[in-house]
């Protein structure tokens, strides 16, 4: 099933004695970029969801807070009684060698956040990782669920462009498929209107052949076709498609313009000039793809 790239999810729950609070924020992205934030002491925990989390988002910009709280005491704050007492001192050098009657209280130690540190026991680092393993899980369901949601609403919107590009490359077909004799007769015209001659056959065949060629659109339509057809098979499959659909989008909008040089006639060009637009709007879209 095809996924947008944007979507929301958020999952609270209880486990391992505490309650892990995950929220995820998706938006578009030409390559994956992930932004794992947690409360300060849980680098470990935050690394380990970057891991996780790359396995199983292949594209967009993912922000996921991360937030733990205890449901019961934990040992890990642990204050550092060298450091204190070597900024006490600092302090107390500063007051007497001054002159001051300021008291050093335990506010003013702890102004200084190194005095007291969140320490994790890797014991505890593996009990927590694996409640917040589990909570990530449901996450990442309930993202790609949303994404989902707005994958199939992107879907439709794509398959009305294509089939409207497809309509129109056979219209295009269709008005290119008498351009030699139309050539020919034109060239004729000319010379009668110009130079009121009669052409030696052979060399006004010579002259359509030539100028046939240059307007030779039939290559560009057989390439635009193919695009169109793979594009409609990786939105029957329903992988993560997003980059090849680009990539096809690139390719249609290159043969559009090619048609739209080469012709001389009026109708193709205003019709390859439109597939071109259709091409842009379809492009806006297949860009919120994973």
């Amino acid at each position: 099933m095809i996924r947008s790239m944007t979507g929301y999810a958020r999952v609270d729950t209880e486990q391992k004695g505490c309650i892990f609070s995950v929220e995820a924020k998706a938006l578009n992205s030409k390559y994956l970029y992930l932004d794992v934030n947690t409360v300060s002491g849980f680098s470990d925990l935050e690394i380990r969801a970057q891991r996780y989390l790359r396995e199983r988002i292949k594209r967009g910009s993912v922000k996921i807070s991360l937030d733990i709280t205890f449901t019961e005491p934990e040992s890990i704050i642990q204050p550092d009684i060298v450091l204190a007492r070597t900024y006490h001192n600092a302090l107390r050098r500063i007051v007497d060698d001054l002159g001051l009657s300021s008291e050093i209280t335990v506010e003013t130690l702890l102004k200084n956040r190194d005095i007291v540190k969140a320490i994790i026991p890797a014991e505890l680092t593996e009990r927590l990782w694996a409640g917040l393993e589990v909570v990530l899980e449901e996450c990442v369901q309930k993202l790609n669920e949303d994404r989902e949601r707005e994958g199939k609403r992107l879907q439709v919107a794509l398959m009305n462009y294509l089939n409207s590009l497809t309509v129109l490359t056979e219209e295009i077909e269709e008005a290119s498929a008498h351009i030699l004799e139309e050539t020919r007769k034109s060239i004729k015209n000319r010379i009668d209107q110009v130079l009121s001659v009669q052409l030696d056959d052979s060399r006004l065949e010579q002259e359509v052949a030539i100028l046939a060629e240059k307007a030779d659109i039939s290559e560009e339509l057989v390439r635009a076709k193919s695009h169109l057809s793979s594009m409609l098979e990786l939105l029957d499959e329903g992988e993560d498609c997003g980059v090849q659909l680009d990539f096809f989008c690139q390719e249609l909008h290159r043969e559009f313009s090619t048609i739209a040089s080469k012709s001389k006639k009026l109708e193709i060009t205003r019709r390859s000039v439109e597939g071109r637009t259709l091409v842009n709007k379809l492009r806006e879209q297949v860009q919120n793809i994973q």
